[in-house]
């Protein structure tokens, strides 16, 4: 199949689909074009050389506002995985995160409401522990603070991208 580039228009052009092509079109081979594509798959950007024909270079590097989102989605992505990890507690490993904290206090508020004398916590391997008011209020401690902690680390760290000033404090700004 015959293959055009067009500089101007920066796109592919075959006759057999366009009745017309822009005046600078240069025709290129099949696997001129396979190769373009691949390269472009890859993250290179075909653009034109000197002559107009198609060529493939590296995409310029990123903007500060660019790398700064960049990180801030690093940080994100650690902070899903923080905030969600399991907590050991008691010895025993807890399921982490709010969700986790809420139930847990839910259920320790509920069995005090209704006059029980314990409570019992499942643990991330769904086995069953009878505990005290008081002991289980270490777990919710535990599992709340542990969630408290990755989010206070999350928001300084979303702190410190805002304020870098350049590329060295922003390479700085890691999760722990």
């Amino acid at each position: 199949m015959d293959m055009h580039y067009s500089a101007s228009a920066g796109g592919f052009y075959s006759p057999s689909i366009h009745a017309a092509m822009p005046p600078d079109a240069v025709a290129i081979t099949p696997a001129e074009h396979l190769s373009l594509l691949y390269g472009q798959s890859i993250g290179k950007i075909i653009a034109a050389d000197l002559t107009g024909a198609p060529t493939l270079i590296d995409p310029p590097p990123p903007t500060f506002e660019e790398m700064k989102e960049s990180k801030r989605a690093d940080i994100r992505a650690a902070y899903a995985l923080s905030a969600e990890a399991p907590v050991i507690a008691d010895g025993v490993t807890w399921d982490g995160g709010f969700d986790s904290a809420i139930k847990l206090d839910a259920a320790k508020r509920l069995a005090e409401s209704a006059g029980l004398s314990d409570v019992t916590f499942y643990s991330s391997d769904n086995l069953p522990h009878v505990l005290s008011f008081s002991a289980a209020l270490q777990i919710v401690i535990a599992v709340a603070g542990a969630f408290q902690s990755a989010l206070a680390t999350k928001q300084t760290l979303m702190r410190a991208i805002d304020d870098a000033a350049d590329t060295d404090e922003l390479a700085l700004v890691v999760w722990p």
